[in-house]
């Protein structure tokens, strides 16, 4: 509903925020300031100690007994076929064990998470994380040029009379016409 808060539960949440975005532009404008997400992924993560990175779907299922999805249809791709091609109800099967494992292996980390106050919170970050991620890499970041340049200018400006002191200050450890580098590890030391 319009205004309200939603959980969004999905596996490798990139790949799917950036399906929605270009197939439902409008909409997942609409949506982003209401979204909550949860990345069975990402979960996984922090529940292995941040030792297992990018499990896949199937093995979160394998790690809890879960029944595993047909992978028939990764024949198809295996031999190039793309997912547009490939026969409708065999694809919506497909989703359907896809779905069915993401919400099992959700339930599972939630238990395990909302246990765990402060892993729970770090999980809303992630979750944060991942979607703004996701909105930077697709989006750009609006840079300002001449703002940075103006900066560089000034930064180049103290760069310059810190090297000066330093050089100046010194040249009374060094004999006469020596010429201190301030870039030389060993004139430095």
């Amino acid at each position: 509903a319009e205004g309200e808060d939603h959980m969004v539960v999905m596996h490798n949440g990139p790949f799917d925020l950036r399906y929605m975005a270009k197939t439902w532009p409008e909409l997942y404008q609409r949506a982003l300031p209401h979204l909550f997400l949860w990345d069975t992924q990402h979960a996984e993560y922090l529940l292995s100690g941040c030792s297992e990175m990018y499990p896949s779907l199937n093995e979160c299922c394998e790690a809890r007994g879960l029944p595993l999805k047909d992978d028939k249809i990764a024949a198809y791709w295996d031999v190039g076929i793309q997912t547009e091609m490939i026969p409708k109800d065999e694809l919506l099967d497909y989703q359907r064990g896809d779905v069915m494992n993401t919400l099992a292996v959700f339930r599972d980390q939630y238990n395990t998470i909302s246990q765990d106050p402060k892993l729970m919170e770090l999980m809303k970050v992630k979750g944060d994380d991942i979607l703004f991620t996701t909105l930077m890499t697709d989006s750009g970041m609006k840079f300002d040029l001449v703002k940075a340049a103006r900066e560089l200018e000034k930064l180049d400006k103290e760069l310059a009379e810190v090297q000066n002191r330093v050089v100046g200050g010194a040249a009374a450890y060094f004999p006469d016409g020596y010429e201190f580098n301030i870039g030389s590890p060993q004139d430095v030391s």
